[in-house]
């Protein structure tokens, strides 16, 4: 397959993995979609897992080993490198891709030539718990591209993406950015490219003890994901200091758990007040699209909390909010009803 003309590859790198990893493979070798290279990255494995890669035949697969454990993002940056497919796919060794997810991903962007990367909803599945919870992100280029302000507008290993897009702007993962490298590479491939998240499930997304999303993320973590946020809205010419980007992001973030007091309503009052004004005056076709999402999460997180905001620009948030959820309220119902 590596001499022929490939059309995707998909890029996935494993540590440890041997106790979820050949769910992982099984799903990629049964794509409906065929003409694709494995490349799977072995980084400094000292469990079965180069047992359970060589125990395949299948000649699609490419497979690296690093000689000690390097880390995500030297493994994938290796992976990038070698990689011979006009696409490349991410695919993470502890979730499942589902059949015709390579196919309807490649059609797609086939049919899409301005798309640079494509991703998808994800249904998160937990070990422990029979009920999985589907996760949407932003379907079109216009809302993709207001969400980096608030979060990581794809699920990582949902991806596709084009890599003429990657080799020709010099992009790849960065090491500055612990657990957050897809992050840093979504916000530099929105300058050069559209973007798109097919609004239905492609992936299953397993959410386990040893997965680095599990549970609350850690410190660095989290901080790393603020310095990407808060370079976004720096480069869209608003300014916002780094500790009011943290408060900003944990509530506006619903996947935070952040309880306010009075003091911080004051506090989160003023720096949305501040953000929205300067988004409106300096990115006004952006305003409408966050106002939504930021008054949506507004109204979600004092409902939650069986609170009423006190301060005048969360009052109107959570107005807005509650306008926003009453409107979409027959799709939250038919999401409900289908999903029951």
């Amino acid at each position: 397959m590596r001499g022929a003309n490939v059309e995707i590859s998909v890029v996935m790198a494993v540590y440890n993995g041997e106790k979820y990893l050949k769910e992982a493979i099984d799903s990629i070798r049964s794509q409906t979609f065929g003409n694709f290279e494995f490349i799977i990255i072995n980084d400094g494995s000292t469990d079965t897992t180069s047992e359970i890669i060589f125990s395949y035949s299948d000649p699609r697969i490419v497979y690296l080993e690093n000689e000690t454990n390097k880390g995500l993002v030297y493994s994938l940056n290796r992976g990038l490198s070698s990689s011979k497919g006009k696409y490349i796919a991410r695919m993470d060794a502890d979730d499942i891709a589902l059949p015709q997810r390579l196919q309807i991903q490649f059609n797609y962007m086939e049919a899409h030539p301005e798309i640079g990367i494509c991703g998808s909803n994800v249904e998160a599945f937990f070990n422990t718990k029979k009920k999985s919870v589907i996760i949407r992100f932003p379907k079109t280029d216009k809302l993709i591209k207001v969400f980096p302000f608030f979060q990581s507008p794809f699920s990582h290993p949902s991806v596709i993406m084009r890599k003429e897009t990657l080799v020709k702007n010099n992009l790849s993962y960065t090491d500055k950015f612990l657990h957050a490298e897809d992050y840093a590479l979504w916000v530099e491939l929105l300058r050069y490219t559209k973007a798109y998240n097919i609004p239905r499930v492609l992936l299953r997304y397993r959410i386990h003890e040893a997965s680095v999303t599990a549970g609350t993320r850690t410190d660095k973590s989290f901080i790393n994901s603020v310095l990407i946020q808060n370079k976004y809205i720096q480069d869209k010419n608003i300014t916002i200091s780094f500790d009011d980007t943290v408060l900003f992001s944990r509530f506006t973030n619903r996947h935070e758990n952040y309880s306010l007091n009075a003091d911080d309503q004051q506090t989160i009052d003023r720096i949305l007040e501040n953000f929205f004004s300067q988004l409106f005056e300096k990115q006004k076709k952006d305003y409408p699209v966050a106002m939504d999402f930021v008054s949506s999460a507004c109204f979600y997180r004092f409902l939650k909390g069986r609170k009423y905001p006190q301060m005048p620009f969360l009052k109107k948030l959570y107005w807005k909010g509650l306008r926003v959820f009453i409107k979409k309220l027959p799709i939250y119902l038919n999401r409900f009803l289908t999903q029951s």
